[in-house]
């Protein structure tokens, strides 16, 4: 019994977009249909393998042979008393990169001699064939076909293979050499699937990270992950999932202190499902969105590694301060962070100048800006100090918010305000917390022992800007049309994009972006940045893709869909609900879309049809006389004719059938049945017989005919009607063929000439006088001819004189044809007394068994005769009454002959 069905491809893009991928039940099958497989090792023909993976076909150890065997994979050889490691059969299967095997089960049908192994079982390459994963005894002699058997491999350990894996099917305990063991079709079942993800490799780059802590976690039900990162009470930002099987990314800025940005680095595969995904970026402010962007617009076609999802958020006051703190993460090659950074000011080195004497004086301060910090120096007498000032100072003498004046190490600092100089003492100050390019005010004031005070000028500097990172930014994509608002970047604030990397004017948010290169840079604390190049791509959104209604047979998953051109397939026109890889098809309608260039198409409706598999027809063989050809063959109700058991091979219309074995399938509703094997033979057309004209005497039926080598008669010229074999015969034409191998002759046509003739009648018993002849005796016929004996070999003339209890034979003439003879028995009358008939009785009439005969006088005798002539009893009576036992006798009439005296009569009795 097969236990499998023909032919299930690979779906490769939706493998690219679903949790997992999943072919068809069978993985890997073969129905094993050739005259004599075992003559190849392994055997492969026929074989149905699931696209993501290879198969070795079935083979054999070097411990047997091949034994001949039709349609199944025979081998002999067996004959060990345990297993024997060189006695198996074996499978290899291996996944394709990136894709694993997760089995269900081994399922096989087979059969052996009666000499053949009793034991069985499976052993694997996983554990260098030391365990039975599976056994089977059956322990007697006899030769048996095994039912669909089945070996479950549903453990964890036949669960995610990635590597080649073999099994070897042994069978051991056979009572002779010869006694063989075959496998007659197998299936091993389950899923391939994309081989899941990497466990995570955490990665920390510590810089000063703390208050940090980052998890990947599977997505349930699905091949990925997701980032959960959470803080400590020291970090009051924002906590960001990241969960690719979600139609949204959510963010919720809860943060009111501390600002933070999320790099999310998604794999390339992903890029199907996140199409849909929006993206929120956040202004200064803090929670109020001003950029949603699709995810389809973050895969530039230069960027084949990976694509990046950004996420901001910032205080509501605008500064980031503190310290720098990061953690970053990689899975499966493809690197992943989530960073906080916040800036800080840090002093810097600068060139110092002495005080010239003790007497209240000042000289005119001098300033070394470093990117926002200044280092300020100054000389007086006395007591001094700096007074600082700036864009927000109230009055000479105050710190701005946020700035601190800083009195070097070594330089007594009063509180006051003020600090007591010796002279030649070098007044100096750091101030930091300073806004880069910005122009600043201060003085020295020197005050001498009395307090007066003398001042310097007010003196303005402005701070420099420091080098401002670049921004990082991904190749972008863009399906249909994007504006400059739709551009993104990986890190920097305050962007701004050029059309170039020279160009003045930054562009608008509303101009309108196509293929090219475009620069970005940031600016920070009011410092721009040098200009980074963007590769930016902007496809036409495709075309719907023009599929037709589709026809499937028995049944169909996704699989069996067409899955070229990034064609990607749901159940319903709107939504994300996609059609599962290994979805069994119904007839109804499907939805299907297309990518090309990383850019999606509208859906579009496809009816989808499935139809029962036929049952394959029942034809019995056929029989050709001379030659035929395909059209002779049976056609209706949609039949199909092959020249291979496979029904790859369509017979020709124009081909002249030959002896041997054709295929028949038919088609119903569009399905295909599987193919019947039909027994085809073309015999030669026999030489026609050659008989002679018939001539018959009397009557004749079809059986008087000749009969020999097969012949046929008719009653037409045509043969189309047969003359039955008791069919009375008539005087005309008749038609012969004879047939050869099953094949009519041409017909021949026969005179046939039936005479009538009727055999002479009369009294079968008749008296005569002395000298009366032949032509005395009472008989009707045609030209009667009288004969000595019944084989008419003894003619007699009419005057023979008659003899007393003789019998004479009388036939008919008519031409060539004489009639059966009528015999005639004579009884010599010496008186011609007269037998009294009323007188005579006997019955009863019709008789069983017992004639009761009774008369006025005594009965001498009494005889018997059959119609011809024939004395069947004879009994002699001299009593009144006979009895007669007629028992014996079969059914029909008889004359019965009474003699009384010199007197005799003949009385018709019949026989039941």
């Amino acid at each position: 019994m097969k236990i499998f069905t023909k032919r299930v491809l690979l779906l490769l893009v939706m493998a690219l977009v679903l949790p997992a991928s999943f072919y068809g039940q069978a993985v890997f099958s073969n129905e094993i249909n050739d005259s004599n497989p075992g003559d190849f090792n392994p055997y492969t023909s026929g074989q149905v393998v699931n696209a993501n993976i290879t198969a070795s076909g079935i083979g054999r150890g070097p411990g047997i042979t091949v034994n001949g065997g039709s349609s199944r994979y025979n081998a002999k050889g067996w004959n060990t008393a345990d297993l024997a490691a060189d006695n198996y059969f074996y499978f290899t299967l291996t996944p394709n990169a990136g894709y694993e095997i997760d089995f269900d089960s081994f399922m096989y049908t087979g059969q052996k001699s009666g000499t053949g192994p009793k034991y069985f079982s499976i052993r694997t390459s996983l554990d260098n064939y030391t365990t039975d994963v599976y056994t089977y005894s059956e322990t007697g002699d006899a030769s048996m076909t095994f039912p669909e058997l089945t070996a479950s491999l549903s453990a964890s350990t036949f669960q995610g293979i990635t590597q080649a894996i073999t099994f070897r099917f042994y069978a051991w305990g056979a009572t002779s050499a010869t006694g063989s063991f075959s496998i007659n079709d197998f299936a091993f079942n389950g899923t391939v699937a994309l081989a899941a993800l990497a466990a995570p490799v955490t990665a920390v780059t510590d810089v000063n990270a703390t208050g940090f802590t980052a998890t990947w976690n599977a997505v349930p039900g699905a091949t990925g992950y997701y980032l959960d990162v959470s803080t400590d009470p020291d970090f009051s930002g924002a906590v960001p999932e990241l969960d690719p099987w979600i139609n949204e990314f959510h963010y919720d800025n809860s943060g009111t202190d501390t600002g933070e940005f999320v790099e999310v680095v998604v794999p390339n595969s992903l890029l199907p499902v996140l199409a849909d995904i929006k993206v929120t970026l956040y202004n200064q402010t803090g929670g109020v969105s001003y950029d949603e962007k699709n995810l389809s617009e973050f895969t530039a076609g230069t960027n084949t590694g990976s694509f990046t999802v950004f996420y901001y958020t910032y205080p509501s006051n605008g500064i980031q301060n503190g310290d720098a703190d990061g953690i970053a993460l990689s899975v499966d090659g493809s690197v992943v962070q989530f960073i906080s950074y916040e800036g800080t000011l840090t002093a810097s080195d600068g060139d110092a100048t002495g005080m010239a004497s003790t007497d209240v004086g000042v000289s005119e301060p001098t300033s070394t800006p470093a990117g926002n910090s200044l280092m300020l120096t100054g000389t007086g007498t006395g007591y001094s100090d700096f007074t600082w000032s700036g864009p927000d100072v109230a009055s000479p003498g105050s710190v701005n918010p946020g700035q601190t004046l800083e009195v070097p190490a070594g330089v007594p600092n009063f509180v006051t305000g003020y600090q007591n100089l010796d002279v030649g003492n070098v007044l100096i100050y750091n101030v930091t917390g300073l806004e880069a390019n910005v122009t600043y005010y201060y003085r020295v004031r020197a005050y001498n022992s009395t307090s007066v005070s003398t001042d310097s000028t007010t003196t303005p500097v402005t701070t420099s800007c420091p080098v401002v990172a670049l921004p990082t930014a991904n190749g972008q994509l863009f399906c249909g049309a994007a504006t400059v608002a739709s551009l993104a970047v990986t890190t920097g604030e305050m962007t701004k994009w050029y059309a170039s990397e020279t160009a003045v004017d930054a562009l608008a948010d509303d101009t309108v972006v196509e293929t090219g290169t475009y620069y970005v840079s940031q600016t920070v604390n009011g410092c721009e940045s040098e200009r980074v190049a963007v590769e930016i791509v902007v496809n036409p959104v495709p075309d719907a893709p023009a599929i037709t209604s589709q026809l499937f047979c028995g049944t169909a998953t996704t699989a069996d869909l067409p899955l070229g051109n990034g064609l990607i397939w749901y159940t319903t026109l709107t939504g994300d609900n996609y059609l599962a890889v290994d979805a069994e098809l119904s007839t109804g309608t499907y939805y299907v879309s297309q990518i090309i260039n990383g850019c999606q198409s509208e859906r579009i409706a496809v009816s989808v049809t499935v139809n029962p598999v036929p049952d394959a027809p029942v034809v019995p063989a056929q029989l050709f006389c001379g030659s035929a050809m395909p059209a002779e063959l049976p056609i209706g109700p949609g039949m199909i004719w092959y020249t291979d058991a496979e029904g790859t091979i369509p017979l020709a219309t124009d081909a002249e059938l030959s002896t041997g074995t054709y295929y028949a399938s038919q088609i119903v509703l569009g399905c295909e049945s599987a193919v019947t094997a039909v027994s085809v033979t073309v015999n030669p057309v026999p030489d026609a017989p050659v008989v002679a004209n018939q001539s018959f005497c009397g009557s004749a039926t079809a059986m008087d005919l000749p009969v020999d080598s097969g012949y046929i008669w008719y009653t037409d010229a045509q043969g189309t009607e047969i003359l039955a074999v008791n069919a009375t015969l008539t005087t005309g034409v008749y038609y012969v063929s004879q047939i050869v191998m099953g094949c009519p002759s041409a017909l021949v046509a026969v005179d046939v000439t039936v005479t009538p003739l009727e055999m002479p009648t009369g009294d079968i018993m008749q008296d005569f006088t002395e000298g009366q002849t032949l032509a005395d005796l009472d008989v009707t016929g045609v030209n009667i001819m009288w004969y000595a004996d019944g084989a008419l070999s003894q003619p007699l003339d009419a005057t023979t004189p008659l003899v007393d209890n003789n019998t004479y034979y009388a036939v008919s003439v008519n031409g060539d044809c004489v009639s059966e003879p009528f015999a005639v028995t004579t009884n010599l009358v010496l008186a011609r007394a007269e037998f009294e008939l009323s007188a005579l009785a006997y019955y009863p009439n019709p008789v069983s068994d017992v004639l009761t005969i009774s008369y006025q006088q005594e009965i001498a005798s009494v005889d018997v005769y059959n119609l011809l002539g024939q004395t069947v009893l004879a009994q002699p009576v001299n009593n009144r009454e006979a009895n007669i036992n007629m028992a014996g006798l079969a059914e029909g009439t008889y004359m019965v002959k009474v003699v009384s005296g010199t007197t005799t009569t003949m009385v018709k009795v019949l026989k039941k």
